[in-house]
């Protein structure tokens, strides 16, 4: 699934907010109640970079053909792997690779991702068994 992530403005607050939209350009729900939440406690600098983090997730999970509501502890693992590496669909290489994302950026989307899980967790909207 193709996500993009536009910028708007809360007619309510006038507060600068992030919108997470499918191909459709319907909002996509599950993304969009957590950037939501965390527009009470974050900056937007960070809930854009946190939106981005969610997009290279559902990139991930369609590349992969995985439900965001079933996904299993290691396939944050290999969201992990595909971050630094990019598409591993392809045959693999023996030679070192140079690193698509810093350690930075991959520490700070597993971060958001579990972050993500945690809100929704929370929320009762995905349980873990």
């Amino acid at each position: 699934m193709k996500l993009s992530l536009q910028k708007g403005v809360d007619p309510n607050t006038g507060k600068a907010i992030w919108i997470a939209l499918d191909e459709d350009y319907l909002i996509v729900k599950p993304i969009q109640k957590y950037l939501t939440f965390l527009s009470t406690s974050k900056s937007p600098n960070t809930i854009e970079s946190y939106g981005y983090d969610l997009k290279a997730w559902w990139e991930f999970l369609s590349l992969k053909h995985l439900d965001w509501r079933t996904v299993q502890i290691e396939d944050l693992g290999d969201f992990a792997y595909w971050l630094r590496v990019g598409d591993t669909t392809s045959i693999v290489s023996m030679q070192p690779v140079q690193a698509l994302r810093t350690e930075k950026t991959v520490n700070r989307a597993i971060g958001t991702v579990s972050g993500f899980y945690e809100y929704h967790v929370a929320n009762k909207t995905v349980g873990f068994k």
